[in-house]
């Protein structure tokens, strides 16, 4: 992972030092924050005041406006502070007043796609817009075929149930959804008009310009110019999860930097006066190909935060536009603090800005991707572990050895990715060759570090070398005598070394059979075909690198995908078929699929 360019105010790179540039955007952190918490309590203070949380939004969004106006008038950062705060949990309340007004029962009628079709064990699940609502559709066979390859802004006629979650989450909330909708039959399927229609077609020219790669290979392109995670497989999501690899198959803030260099030509010739207004429509155009992710809309925002402080003069530091693109972000769409992947960009991004300050280096410096893919990770590693998420020690060889490759991926699809596919035979070939190496080595490190000896950092265990490393820093920064100084830094060192050391493979019941390990052998029996991705995720937390025998019962095509699909994730040594004529091993009850 690569620093996304940060503006820095004249004359401060290589002078002015992190808690200086921090101190300086003390102000905007303050209300970035405010307006995070604020957003994040939306939900407890609406389920608190539940009838009257109507008409308490309102008063909120009232005293918000009237404590802002006093604040600036007085220039009382802390005033403004608080003011964000009751805006953000105002509009939260706002926003998800609707989302719990869904009668459950028969529908019909026009829907609009607001997410591309992804299949899901079997069917295909998007996000439509059906009489003023966002609902989660699942479309099952044969109706699934027709809606696989619609995109965002097609339109179609569905019938079908709607029902309300059980237990909605935080990537319902932050998606707007009211509710799942059941879809009967499909039907009067349209295109989409406007700029959905121009910006499906970019995406199906960067499409066909990758088709006649390999399937891997065109699931990194995709995945890296677009977002598009489709196309990639159960076996290719493993190895990357496994390695750390994961934020590389989708869109982050980098792509939006690149967009913006690739567009700087352009952009200098608009008047100065008009140039963010310019940018602006430069970022929404390639927010609308991408997709609004979460990560997306804040890397845009701080553009946008950019251009505007450059239209008049100003130049900002990298922190205080981090604050204001978080602002803006919770401002527009409170509920996006339920999306995991709006706090990991977050956090990311000021691992970043707080590690490296101005000194962003090169892709291709291998020492300059190492301190960023350091940083960065430090930065994710509180968002995972309090969302129960581990940290693979072979993220950072893998991150540092894919970083480059991995932003040639983004950058060819983006340029070259939009021609290529209507080339001329040979032409096409050479065009598509950086293409191809590229996501060759990728794919490689991921398949590399996957299989490393290495292992997890837990959510505990990420909790103590964060309490372990501020009592070090604090201890560091008291001794007076360098030579005693080093010492305290042994505690943290050998913590870490303790963590990310490698687990034994544990035995036990895994999705569709069980996991049978000791000392001499690691053997895998499937009985039944499970869901493969959860399979390989329940090997990957046994710490399983290679078995050493996967016996598999025979009969079924789904039974025999799986099999194949784990012998792509996992070495394999020995396939053998469960039979009457091969003794059962003893074995848990398999978990339920």
């Amino acid at each position: 992972m690569t620093p996304e360019p940060a503006e820095v105010e004249p004359g401060s790179a290589g002078r002015s030092s992190v808690g200086e540039r921090l101190a300086d955007a003390r102000a905007p952190l303050a209300v970035a924050t405010a307006a995070l918490g604020g957003a994040a309590l939306g939900p407890f203070a609406r389920r608190t005041l539940g009838a009257a949380s109507r008409s308490a939004a309102i008063v909120l969004l009232i005293v918000a406006a009237l404590v802002l106006l006093w604040a600036w008038r007085r220039r009382v950062a802390a005033g403004v502070a608080v003011a964000a705060a009751l805006c953000t949990v105002g509009l939260s309340i706002r926003a998800l007043n609707p989302l719990d007004d869904l009668r459950p029962g028969r529908v019909e009628g026009p829907a609009v796609l607001r997410s591309d079709p992804s299949p899901f064990f079997g069917s295909v699940e998007v996000v439509v817009a059906l009489r003023g609502r966002r609902l989660l559709a699942s479309i099952e066979s044969p109706s699934a075929g027709e809606v696989a390859g619609l995109q965002v802004g097609d339109t179609l006629r569905v019938s079908g149930r709607t029902s309300r979650f059980e237990h909605p989450t935080g990537w319902h909330r932050s998606r707007h959804l009211a509710g799942e909708l059941h879809v009967d039959s499909v039907s009067d399927i349209e295109p989409g008009r406007g700029g959905f229609a121009l910006a499906s077609g970019v995406r199906e020219r960067i499409r066909a310009s990758v088709e006649p790669l390999d399937p891997d290979a065109q699931a990194l392109v995709l995945g890296a110019a677009l977002g598009d995670d489709r196309s990639q497989s159960d076996a290719q999501r493993d190895r990357f999860l496994r390695s750390g690899l994961t934020h590389l198959l989708v869109v982050s803030g980098q792509n939006v930097a690149l967009m913006l260099v690739l567009c700087a030509p352009l952009l200098a010739r608009v008047p100065v006066s008009r140039r963010p207004w310019a940018t602006a429509a430069a970022v929404g155009w390639f927010v609308l190909i991408v997709r609004p992710d979460p990560s997306v809309l804040r890397a845009a925002a701080a553009a946008l935060v950019v251009a505007m402080a450059t239209g008049r003069g100003q130049r900002l530091s990298a922190p205080t536009v981090l604050a204001g693109a978080l602002t803006a972000v919770v401002l527009v769409d409170p509920l996006v603090v339920g999306s995991l992947g709006f706090w990991l960009s977050a956090a990311a991004t000021m691992g970043l800005v707080v590690g490296l300050g101005s000194h962003r280096g090169s892709d291709w410096n291998p020492a300059a991707v190492g301190r960023a893919t350091l940083a960065a990770q430090v930065g994710v590693a509180p968002v995972l572990a309090v969302a129960g998420l581990a940290v693979p020690v072979a993220s950072f060889p893998a991150n540092v050895a894919a970083g480059a490759p991995a932003g040639l991926l983004t950058g060819w699809g983006m340029t070259l990715g939009l021609v290529a596919g209507s080339l001329p035979g040979p032409i096409a070939w050479v065009a598509r060759l950086p293409v191809v190496v590229a996501a060759w080595w990728v794919d490689s490190v991921a398949r590399w570090s996957a299989r490393l000896p290495l292992g997890r950092f837990t959510p505990g265990e990420i909790l103590a070398v964060f309490v372990v490393a501020a009592l070090s820093w604090a201890t560091w920064l008291s001794v007076g005598r360098l030579r005693h100084r080093r010492l305290v830094l042994a505690p943290l060192v050998a913590l870490v070394c303790w963590a990310g050391w490698p687990r034994t493979v544990t035995g036990g019941a895994v999705p569709g059979g069980c996991l049978l390990a000791d000392e001499a052998a690691t053997v895998l029996v499937l009985r039944q075909a499970p869901p493969t991705r959860r399979l390989l995720q329940a090997l990957a937390e046994a710490e399983v690198r290679h078995l050493d025998v996967m016996l598999v019962a025979t009969g079924g095509l789904r039974l025999a995908e799986t099999a194949v699909a784990v012998r792509d994730a996992v070495p394999v040594g020995e396939v053998r078929a469960l039979d009457e004529g091969l003794s059962e091993p003893a074995c848990p009850d398999a978990v339920d699929g």
